[in-house]
């Protein structure tokens, strides 16, 4: 884990993306089964972001309310960078079925 990164850092980078396990949407922190935010944020987030991979379970900061009946966040804003990108192509495949002509 990377020790520059204080609390709150690190709880932002995570809530970038939805919570597989808890459903959590992005931008909010991980809940518990009981309906409260969950104290650790859930492993199977944690673990897309490169930074955060390796190292212990990742705590949910005190200013986010571990144990408080659970409200989903704001969602998270995009970067401006992103969206500046440019000549991006998205491409898809089909399958043909025997009988097609693939002439055309």
């Amino acid at each position: 884990m990377d020790g520059d990164l204080d609390e709150i850092t690190r709880a932002e980078l995570i809530e970038r993306e939805p919570c597989p396990w808890c459903g959590a949407p992005p931008g909010s922190v991980c809940r518990a089964n009981s309906g409260v935010v969950a104290v650790d944020h859930h492993t199977g987030l944690y673990g897309k972001i490169p930074t955060l991979k390796s190292g212990p379970a990742i705590r949910i900061p005190a200013a986010r309310g571990p144990g408080r009946t659970w409200q989903p966040g704001p969602e998270p804003g995009l970067d401006p960078e992103l969206l500046a990108r440019a000549g991006d192509r998205i491409g898809y495949a089909r399958v043909s079925s025997k009988g097609q002509d693939l002439a055309g």
